[in-house]
């Protein structure tokens, strides 16, 4: 009895098999996947990705910090204690073609 390995080629002729394993069940098959393990993150990928996620976190923080601090600002002008900070308006005059003439800030 013959037999074929994996990739066997038949040169002249013709021939008959009958298979009985493919894929993982094979020899070659088992090879590959004993040597091809997962994709475990090496030492310098998990250290980027904990400097990473602590960027993000810094960021994150910094946000909440400046929306609270908006939100209370806008709270404290709109109760009178404090003079409204809006005194700098931007005006320009135009003419018909929208063509600014002239600028000035207000105070």
């Amino acid at each position: 009895m013959c037999t074929m390995m994996a990739q066997s080629l038949l040169a002249t002729g013709f021939g008959k098999a009958i298979v009985v394993a493919v894929g993982p069940n094979t020899v070659a098959g088992v090879i590959t996947e004993k040597t091809q393990s997962g994709n475990e993150p090496t030492l310098l990928q998990q250290r980027l990705e904990t400097i990473a996620d602590r960027i993000g976190r810094v960021g994150i923080s910094c946000a909440y910090l400046t929306m609270a601090s908006q939100v209370i600002r806008i709270i404290i002008e709109m109760l009178g204690c404090v003079p409204c900070g809006c005194g700098n308006l931007f005006s320009c005059e135009v003419v018909d073609d929208c063509v600014p003439l002239s600028f000035s800030f207000e105070n």
